[in-house]
């Protein structure tokens, strides 16, 4: 791993970052999301703004949109021109969201998992499965994933039915499927990561096989699966973890603490506190 580019992005703490269609996508708590082209050799190209009254806690781009998740709303915009297509309201400030082709889906702070039709901004579910504040949210296809303060990681299907729940011990502050979809990486703080091998016939025979709890200290934040390799950022470091191997790669970030990562085709995106961006090859 080594250090290829910083890019100073934002004069608000990195929240989210995303490689997406040959650009990086990074939203910041100044309520923007900067846009760079060509993650290789990152080139400034604009800034989305205009679409929260406060800063942004989470992204998702698809196609030619990105979803943005600030405040009690979430709003899906057009990245070429800024332009705002729709929005989501939502009961408590908005801490994760997720978007397929059909469907929106938001997680707050009032314990619920609300489901939106992507396009007319109908809101047509609300799952609770939660005690308290959902932190994170996935989706793939028919299901819903969801990880909260109260240590549960709960599977739904679209229709709002709890299909399986995992209690840990800890707060789940963020999860990843894998590409296939039968494997999911679980960060619960104080504990560590778990990867979990999902039966998606019967999520009940869904199995814990490995766990990675030394890193819990230094690695506070964020995770990202891909392929093979998990990354993770966290206090002044980014580290890669091969599931295979069981290599592990590190790369010490001075004067920065990493919030977030995403890592495509050999590229870790990484946002610090400081506002940059870090690009890792």
């Amino acid at each position: 791993m080594k250090l290829t580019a910083v890019l100073t992005a934002h004069r608000g703490p990195v929240t989210s970052v995303k490689i997406h269609n040959g650009q990086i996508l990074s939203a910041s708590a100044d309520g923007t999301v900067a846009v760079f082209s060509n993650p290789q050799r990152p080139t400034y190209s604009h800034r989305l703004f205009g679409h929260t009254t406060r800063g942004l806690s989470s992204i998702h781009p698809l196609g030619d949109t990105v979803l943005l998740g600030a405040d009690d709303k979430a709003t899906l915009v057009h990245i070429a021109t800024n332009s705002l297509l729709q929005y989501y309201i939502n009961s408590e400030n908005v801490s994760s969201v997720h978007q397929q082709q059909h469907a929106v889906f938001t997680a707050s702070a009032d314990g619920s998992v609300r489901q939106y039709e992507r396009l007319s901004g109908t809101q047509l579910a609300i799952f609770r499965g939660h005690e308290s504040a959902v932190l994170c949210v996935e989706s793939r296809d028919h299901l819903i994933i969801s990880g909260g303060q109260d240590g549960r990681v709960v599977f739904y299907n679209v229709n709002g039915i709890t299909l399986h729940t995992l209690r840990l011990s800890g707060p789940v502050s963020d999860l990843k499927l894998n590409q296939r979809g039968d494997g999911l990486v679980v960060f619960v703080l104080g504990v560590g990561v778990l990867v979990f091998k999902l039966d998606l016939v019967q999520l009940k025979n869904t199995k814990l096989v490995r766990t990675f709890n030394v890193i819990e200290k230094r690695f506070l934040h964020q995770i990202e699966i891909n392929t093979r390799k998990i990354v993770f950022g966290g206090q002044g470091r980014v580290a890669q973890f091969d599931l295979v191997s069981g290599q592990t790669e590190e790369l010490i970030i001075e004067n920065d603490d990493i919030l977030c990562v995403c890592s495509e085709n050999g590229v870790i995106c990484a946002g610090g506190r400081s506002g940059r961006v870090w690009i890792i090859e």
